[in-house]
C-alpha cells in the first residue's frame, strides 16, 4: 500500500468524522468508503492516510451475555473474495499489554490495517484501534455460549435458535446441544398427539419435556430438583416415552453410558431443558468399586439435583469455574435406581429417593395394556412420527415465554402455587416429599400451559393433572410405604437389630436389690449378666425383670452411631427419636445422657455376691462398666413409631 501524501486534498465528499483526537480525525471516505485518517498541519494543510485495504464498519456493539464482557462488531468486504465478513474485537483484547494479536486475527480474516508512523508512539494502527475501542454505533448485540434462559431470564438460548432473536447471537450449534437438525414441523407433532394420550406415562414425558423452560419462569428452588426414572421389563412403552418426550425439543437420545464428568456437561447443555436418559444399565456393572456403574449413578443422581458440576483444576494455583445447570430428567432402565445403586450405597438414602424418583412402567395408574395388534400399530407410529417434529413444539412454548410480560410472569407464580397447594402438597407425608410433590406441580403446570397453547390435547378437562397425580401416588406407593422417611426407616433397622441379636450382643441385664447396711436398712440394685453371657460382640443391654425398665435397651455409643450410619447418621436420629418419645437418654449430651452410676459402687458387693440368700446366690457375672454412656431407648414406643404410618397434611 503506498502512503500517499497530499498538501491540498483533492475534493471529496466528506462524512462526520468517526473520531476526532486532537489534530487526528478518522474518515470513512470515497466510493467505496474506506477508512481514511485526516493528521491536520499547523498552515491548515493536512496528510491523508488509508487505514484498511477494504471498506470497514462498526455497526454494533457487542455484550458477551454469559460472561460480561463487551467488544465491538466489525464488517468488512474481502478485497479479493468480495464476501461480507464480520470479526469481534473484544474490549479485554485492546487492553491488554500487546495488540498484535487483535490485528494479527484481523488481517488472518483478511482485514489489512496499514502501519504508517504518524508521531511519536502514534501510528495509523494505534489509531484505528482506538476507534475501534471507543465507538458507541446505536445497536448492542448480544453473545451467548450457554442454553437455556440468560442471565436477565428475557432470552431464550436453543442451540443456534435465540428467542426472541433480535440483537441475539449464539455461538453454540445444534450437536453441543443435542438437538437434530430435523427442520420443526408442528404437522407432524400434531398428528403425534393422539397417540400420546394412548399411555398416561407418555402424555407424563411430554408434560416434563415442556417443564424444564418454567424453572427459571416460576422459580422452583434447586432442592426440588431431580428426576423420575420409569423401570421394568421390556413390553412397557419405556422407549417411546423417552422418543414423545425427545420429539418436543428435538433432543437427541442419550444413554447412561458416559462418565461422572462426562454427564455434567450433558446437563450443562440442557440447562433450562428436559434431559432424557435411555437404558440405566448401560453406565457399568453393578458392584462396590468406585468405577461401578453402581458409584457413578449414585452421584450422577446428586449431581443432576445440585445442579453443579465437580471443582477440577486447571493448573497448580487455579482452579476451574464449577459449571452450573438446572434441568429435570427423565430416565429408564431394567432395574430401578435404588436397586442399581445399592452395592455402592447401601440401602438407598431418602435424599436419593426423592431426587431419583423410581416409578415402575407396569403399574397400572400409569401403564395400559393396549392389545398386541393396537400396541404394535401405535408404537410403529409414534417411531415414525416423533423423530420427524424437530422440537416444533418446543420452540413455540418458549418464544411464548420469551414474549410474556413482568405481570404474567407474577401470575404464572400463583398459578403454580395454587396448583401445588390443592392438589400435590396435601399429598406429601413428610418435609421431604415435598421436594418431589412441587415437581409434579410443575410437570402438571407445563401440561396445562401446553394445553392452552394447543401443544398438547388431553381426553377431557382438567386432564394435566392425571399424569402427574398418578406418577406421585404410584411412587409412594411403591417406595415410600409405611416407612416414608429415614428416621423411621432406621427405627425399623433398630427394631429388627434388637430381634436379632438378643441374648448374643444385646445381653440381658438383671437387677436384685442388695442390702448394704442392716442396721439402716438401706438397699442397692445389684446388675449382673446370665453366667453364660458373651461380650465378644458386646453391643448393650436389655432389661429382664419386671422393673419399669424392661421394656427398654441400653446401646453402647460405637453401634448405636454404625446402625444410625445410613440414615443420616445418629445427631439427626436422635433428634426425631426424642420427638417421638422414643429416646429417653443419649451419650451426646452431658446434661442428658444415661450412665449406670450404680455400677460404680459394686465394688463392695463383689466379696458378697455368694450370699447366703437364694436368690442372690444365682447372680451371673457382676457388670462393671465404670463411668458407661448409653443410649437408652424405650422399645415399645421405637416398635410403635417404626410401624405407624404417616398421615397426609390434611389429614
Amino acid at each position: 500500500m503506498s502512503n500517499t501524501m497530499q498538501l491540498a486534498p483533492p475534493p471529496m465528499s466528506l462524512d462526520k468524522p468517526l473520531m476526532q483526537s486532537g489534530k487526528y480525525q478518522l474518515f470513512n471516505t470515497g466510493e467505496p468508503k474506506k477508512l481514511k485518517l485526516r493528521v491536520e498541519r499547523t498552515d491548515e494543510a493536512a496528510f491523508w492516510f488509508e487505514v484498511a485495504d477494504c471498506p470497514v464498519y462498526i455497526t454494533a456493539r457487542v455484550f458477551d451475555a454469559d460472561t460480561g464482557a463487551r467488544g465491538c462488531l466489525l464488517e468488512f468486504t474481502h478485497v479479493n473474495t468480495g464476501e461480507d465478513k464480520t470479526e469481534i474485537i473484544w474490549d479485554a483484547e485492546l487492553s491488554s499489554a500487546s495488540t498484535a494479536p487483535v490485528l494479527e486475527k484481523l488481517a488472518r480474516q483478511g482485514l489489512t490495517i496499514f502501519k504508517e508512523v504518524l508521531a511519536k508512539n502514534v501510528t495509523t494502527r494505534s489509531v484505528f484501534l482506538k476507534w475501534v475501542m471507543n465507538a458507541r454505533p446505536e445497536t448492542t448485540i448480544s453473545i451467548h455460549s450457554k442454553s437455556g434462559w440468560s442471565e436477565d431470564g428475557e432470552h431464550y438460548v436453543l442451540a443456534s435458535e435465540i428467542f426472541p432473536p433480535e440483537n441475539q447471537i449464539s455461538v453454540l450449534e445444534n450437536e453441543q446441544s443435542f438437538l437434530s437438525k430435523v427442520k420443526p414441523d408442528l404437522e407432524k407433532w400434531n398428528d403425534l398427539l393422539p397417540h400420546i394420550n394412548e399411555q398416561p406415562m407418555w402424555m407424563f414425558s411430554a408434560q416434563l419435556a415442556f417443564a424444564g423452560p418454567l424453572l427459571l419462569k416460576v422459580n422452583i428452588p434447586q432442592s426440588s430438583l431431580g428426576g423420575f426414572v420409569f423401570h421394568g421389563g421390556s413390553g412397557t412403552g419405556k422407549t417411546y416415552c423417552n422418543m414423545i418426550g425427545q420429539a418436543v425439543f428435538g433432543s437427541e437420545s442419550i444413554q447412561f453410558n458416559a462418565t461422572r464428568t462426562g454427564l455434567a456437561d450433558v446437563a450443562l447443555a440442557h440447562n433450562d431443558r428436559t434431559l432424557f436418559l435411555d437404558e440405566l444399565h448401560q453406565a457399568g456393572p453393578m458392584g462396590r468399586s468406585e468405577s461401578s456403574g453402581s458409584a457413578q449413578i449414585g452421584q450422577v443422581i446428586y449431581d443432576l439435583a445440585n445442579g453443579t458440576g465437580r471443582i477440577r483444576r486447571i493448573d497448580a494455583k487455579k482452579l476451574e469455574k464449577p459449571k452450573h445447570w438446572k434441568v429435570v430428567w427423565l430416565g429408564t432402565g431394567e432395574i430401578s435406581s435404588a436397586d442399581y445403586i445399592r452395592p455402592a450405597f447401601g440401602e438407598s438414602k431418602e435424599g436419593q429417593r426423592i431426587r431419583a424418583a423410581d416409578i415402575p412402567a407396569d403399574h397400572p395408574l400409569i401403564h395400559v395394556n393396549l392389545g398386541t395388534k393396537k400396541g404394535r400399530e401405535i408404537c410403529g407410529a409414534i417411531q415414525d412420527l416423533a423423530p420427524k417434529c424437530g422440537g416444533a413444539a418446543g420452540r413455540k412454548f418458549v418464544q411464548w415465554l420469551s414474549d410474556l410480560s413482568p405481570d404474567n410472569l407474577k401470575t404464572m407464580r400463583k398459578d403454580f402455587d395454587e396448583i401445588y397447594e390443592t392438589h400435590f402438597e396435601p399429598l406429601a407425608m413428610t418435609g421431604t416429599q415435598t421436594r418431589l410433590a412441587e415437581r409434579c406441580a410443575l410437570v402438571a403446570y407445563a401440561g396445562r400451559l401446553a394445553a392452552e397453547l394447543e401443544l398438547l390435547k388431553f381426553n377431557h378437562i382438567g386432564g394435566w393433572l392425571e399424569a402427574p397425580l398418578n406418577v406421585f401416588r404410584v411412587w409412594q406407593e411403591e417406595v415410600g410405604g409405611e416407612a416414608l422417611d429415614d428416621v423411621q426407616r432406621c427405627a425399623q433397622h433398630l427394631v429388627s437389630w434388637a430381634d436379632s441379636v438378643r441374648g448374643e450382643q444385646l445381653i440381658p441385664l438383671t437387677s436384685l436389690p442388695v442390702s448394704i447396711d442392716d442396721n439402716k436398712k438401706t438397699m442397692k440394685m445389684a446388675y449382673s449378666t446370665p453366667q453364660n453371657a458373651s461380650f465378644r460382640k458386646f453391643a448393650g443391654f436389655v432389661e429382664d425383670n419386671d422393673s419399669e425398665d424392661r421394656d427398654c435397651i441400653y446401646i453402647i455409643p460405637g453401634v448405636f452411631r454404625e446402625l444410625c450410619g445410613a440414615f443420616g447418621g445418629a445427631p439427626s436420629v436422635c433428634r426425631r427419636l426424642k420427638e417421638e418419645n422414643v429416646l429417653i437418654t443419649n451419650s451426646g449430651s452431658n446434661s442428658n445422657q444415661f450412665q449406670l452410676n450404680e455400677v460404680r459402687e459394686f465394688e463392695t458387693l463383689i466379696k458378697r455376691v455368694n450370699h447366703p440368700d437364694e436368690h442372690l446366690a444365682k447372680l451371673g457375672k457382676i457388670v462393671w462398666r465404670h463411668r458407661s454412656k448409653l443410649y437408652k431407648l424405650d422399645l415399645d414406643a421405637l416398635e410403635t413409631f417404626a410401624t405407624k404410618k404417616k398421615e397426609g397434611k390434611n389429614g
